[in-house]
């Protein structure tokens, strides 16, 4: 490539970072997160009220009806919290992905001064502690996702009774309290993580700063070092503008190779540091098993949902797959987007869950997922063909395979 080629891709280079680093800040959610945490907020206070009144209920006379109307209102409560905070979850675990293309500004950054590495530490920190946060809102919400549909299992069951023991009533009341103060620590892990979000844009706003700064400071001095050009190089000039302005769909395609280009690093990054790993375990931390359950707990979560989506076939509600086939077949595309080590490197947050599973015990996750594809094979119905559900099973395998390969047990 001639001097001037490289230059001219350089510069096309700088287009496209500032708009996109500029487009980055502004697209973090931190509006719309906030309004989920406040509705979490407002779910938890209204689901500790529900609490309240129903121990104050548990002694009076017509106690059960009372406290049947209040494990409804609860519950409906409890419902609001849960939606809100796994929306603050994710958009809270997607912000370190949605900061990369501004992370990938300092390589170019000519000149770093102590204020810009200052500024690169603090987002990086941030971006640590948002992944954190975020985790562990998906956590106490699926929890509180859990013992919520335990709860309704056990209010329906009783909910034809027209009357029970002083003993039952407290013990009805009592697990009122527990689930709202379940809703509320949720509540407050939301409202935490959501805090973090608008600091990663206060931060990657500074950091954006400085890197402008920085830019210009080097353009200035080019210029100055530049004041004798003739008119053959405003000419040039003029003509390198004109091929450099894009349209819409050249810059939607630029745009779809600095994604790909961004991609094909943390892939690169993340392939380095798992040999590392494996050389070297001792490189990172131990694993506490409390950790590890917690870790464990949340995988198993995600794919309980598979085996929940086969169990509630047959239904006619929203949201329920209509054959056993297109029940598995989703769980099957989460367990591939997981296991595209060499692809994708930034899937969704369940897929997250499943590799950050991998790597602390593959063998464990194996056992797992083999454990829950038997139990979609044991509800499946003979009107099912042998060969779709022969097909079905062996893309579940494959997947789970490719998800906890060899490699990653060394670890």
């Amino acid at each position: 490539i001639s001097e001037p080629d490289a230059k001219d891709s350089d510069e096309e280079n700088d287009d496209i970072s500032e708009p996109d680093a500029k487009a980055v800040i502004e697209g973090l959610p931190v509006e719309s997160v906030s309004r989920q945490a406040e509705h979490c907020l407002d779910g938890a206070e209204m689901c500790m009220k529900v609490a309240r009144l129903a121990a104050e209920a548990a002694g009076s006379i017509r106690a059960w009806p009372q406290l049947l109307q209040c494990g409804t209102h609860l519950l409906d409560s409890a419902h609001c919290v849960t939606e809100a905070s796994q929306s603050v979850a994710k958009c809270a675990m997607a912000v370190p992905g949605d900061l990369l293309p501004l992370l990938e500004r300092i390589k170019s950054a000519q000149g770093m001064t102590r204020q810009a590495v200052t500024a690169t530490r603090d987002l990086m920190r941030c971006t640590e502690v948002i992944s954190e946060r975020g985790m562990k809102a998906a956590e106490l919400s699926n929890r509180l996702l859990v013992q919520s549909k335990d709860f309704a299992t056990t209010l329906g069951a009783v909910a034809n009774s027209d009357s029970m023991s002083d003993f039952a009533c407290r013990a009805l009341a009592g697990t009122l309290s527990g689930l709202a103060g379940l809703a509320r620590d949720t509540a407050d892990a939301a409202a935490a993580a959501a805090v973090v979000v608008g600091d990663s844009q206060q931060h990657a706003q500074a950091l954006k700063d400085m890197l402008d700064k920085l830019k210009h400071e080097e353009e200035n001095a080019e210029d100055e070092e530049k004041d004798d050009a003739g008119e053959d190089k405003e000419t040039a000039d003029e003509s390198s503008d004109d091929e450099r302005r894009e349209t819409p769909q050249t810059r939607a395609t630029s745009n779809r190779r600095l994604l790909q280009k961004l991609n094909g690093e943390v892939i690169d990054l993340q392939k380095e540091m798992r040999g590392l790993i494996v050389g070297n375990p001792s490189l990172m931390p131990e694993v506490s098993v409390g950790q590890k359950q917690k870790i464990f707990t949340l995988a198993k979560e995600v794919m309980s949902q598979t085996s929940w989506h086969v169990s509630m076939i047959g239904l006619k509600a929203a949201g329920i797959p209509k054959d056993w086939e297109t029940a598995m077949t989703a769980g099957v595309e989460l367990l591939k987007s997981a296991a595209d080590w060499d692809k994708v490197a930034n899937p969704s947050m369940e897929a997250r869950v499943l590799r950050a599973a991998a790597l602390v015990d593959a063998g464990l996750l194996q056992t797992m997922l083999k454990e829950i594809l038997e139990q979609c094979l044991v509800i499946a119905t003979d009107a099912i063909p042998p060969n779709v559900q022969s097909q079905v099973q062996q893309e579940f395998k494959d997947a789970v395979n490719l998800l906890c390969r060899a490699d990653l047990c060394k670890i």
